[in-house]
């Protein structure tokens, strides 16, 4: 099968997004795809990828997680893929294939993060102050809305993972001083395409030595400073009402609890 990158534009994009029942299965829209829903007619920030992040507050073993996406997988059908459920570490995962096991067929990943008991309470505040700032945001000039996690909430979790993997690497001094307009508008300048070239050149790697962990952690790297660049150019350009208080308060309650 041919591992491919898509934008939100793209169809198994739009399609997986249009299947899946958001308002019963209690769920949001997280990551790099909800960093792409806000740049919508304004601003070029997408970037590709291979999946769709999601997060419930509801628990989920994988055979209710199965049951609950069954009406996406009879939607997903009758639109002609075909849809496999799998387990993976931390995340139950749809993949998408715009055709049945052929060579050259293309796929698409829509993932759940699962939380063990142990995790859940760890995470669990955190992930309750993500529903409760949720926006609703229009897709393709307001067809459909769509529940997507805020900046606010979204952009704290990549500076803590930046500023954890990116100590010894090329962006430690990048990403320093990011509580205030300032330091935002400083990112924002950085140039995206130098990011999204370090993201193709560990995606090349990738697709013929999956399982190299030191290009795996610099890919994932990659994907949240270009992440953050993209949040800065928002802001600074006016297309996102930032609330820094709330972004600064979310700093430091991860900081708090990873101490």
């Amino acid at each position: 099968m041919a591992e491919c990158y898509f934008r939100m534009e793209d169809d198994i994009v739009k399609d997986s997004l249009k299947s899946i029942d958001f308002e019963n299965g209690n769920l949001l829209i997280v990551g790099g795809l909800a960093v792409q829903f806000f740049g919508q007619g304004c601003l070029d920030i997408s970037r590709r990828t291979l999946d769709l992040d999601l997060i419930s507050q509801d628990t989920f073993s994988f055979d209710s997680f199965r049951d609950s996406f069954k009406p996406f997988m009879k939607d997903m059908k009758l639109k002609g893929y075909q849809v496999q459920a799998k387990k993976g570490n931390q995340v139950y995962s749809l993949k998408v294939m715009d055709s049945q096991n052929r060579p050259d067929s293309k796929y698409f990943f829509v993932n759940l993060e699962y939380h063990k008991d142990k995790t859940l309470n760890y995470f669990g505040p955190y992930l309750h102050k993500q529903f409760d700032h949720e926006l609703q945001v229009p897709f393709e000039d307001g067809e459909v809305i769509f529940p997507v996690q805020s900046l606010e909430e979204l952009a704290p979790l990549k500076v803590g993972r930046v500023r954890r993997m990116g100590k010894n690497s090329l962006y430690s001094d990048m990403f320093t001083n990011l509580e205030t307009m300032e330091g935002l508008e400083r990112v924002a300048k950085i140039p995206l395409e130098s990011m999204a070239i370090n993201i193709k050149n560990a995606q090349n790697i990738l697709s013929v030595d999956t399982k190299n962990i030191e290009v795996k952690s610099q890919y994932k790297l990659s994907k949240d400073c270009y992440d953050l660049v993209a949040i800065a150019k928002l802001v600074s350009a006016g297309q996102y009402d930032f609330n820094f208080d709330r972004y600064n308060e979310n700093l430091d309650f991860l900081a708090n609890m990873r101490s």
